[in-house]
């Protein structure tokens, strides 16, 4: 058994090396995976900093990400779609991942504020 198996939804967090490094984001459906790395079909988010947002490009597309310490991973649940995730602001203030429905997911980088 895999960790992550093919048909997964999942939440990618490319991390940043320098400040000023893009912040990107990539929410797919795993179509492969291996010990090296994974191949993805879904959306890309990048954070406009005019609009302090993170915005989708609306183009589908796929992507191989290496399985390294840059990357963080969240498995999403089977019942939501990539189509139906976006980003907002949780009733703590903090970032979130949503479905604009049922499911939400703090991916703040500090603790809630206060």
């Amino acid at each position: 058994m895999e960790v992550i198996e093919s048909g997964e939804l999942v939440h990618v967090i490319e991390r940043r090396v320098f400040a000023e490094d893009v912040r990107r984001h990539f929410v797919g459906v795993v179509e492969a995976c291996s010990d090296q790395a994974l191949r993805l079909r879904g959306y890309l988010f990048v954070y406009d900093s005019g609009s302090g947002a993170f915005m989708r490009k609306p183009e589908l597309r796929t992507r191989v990400l290496p399985l390294d310490n840059r990357i963080i991973i969240n498995v999403l649940p089977d019942h939501i779609s990539a189509e139906s995730i976006g980003f907002s602001t949780g009733s703590d203030g903090n970032l979130e991942l949503t479905d604009g429905a049922d499911f939400g997911l703090d991916i703040s980088e500090f603790s809630p504020r206060e």
